[in-house]
């Protein structure tokens, strides 16, 4: 029973990672009503892009290559590993570059 157990669980890790996009993925287009057809939302899901970026950068499947899709971006952040707390303080940015012109 353990086997099962240790399987099912490789299997829900292996998953995890588009359960997760894919929940983005339908929260974002619920805040915003796109007009677009099926065909192309299924297009936007497999190849990582929201909606929005789709709407926002006329995306399509000539172009989409040129850019960097959401769910990369999102598995690449933070890029900066722990700078990316000092460069995301916009209180304190300012502060540590004022030597700097």
């Amino acid at each position: 029973m353990s086997k099962i157990f240790r399987r099912l669980y490789q299997v829900l890790i292996l998953l995890f990672p588009f359960v997760s996009w894919y929940r983005r993925f339908i929260s974002a287009g619920r805040v915003n009503n796109y007009n677009l057809g099926l065909g192309v939302k299924l297009w936007a899901l497999r190849k990582g892009f929201l909606l929005e970026s789709i709407e926002l950068c006329q995306i399509n499947k000539t172009n989409y290559k040129n850019y960097l899709s959401d769910r990369y971006y999102r598995k690449l952040h933070p890029i900066n590993g722990e700078l990316t707390k000092i460069i995301d303080n916009k209180f304190y940015l300012p502060f540590l570059l004022k030597d700097f012109p």
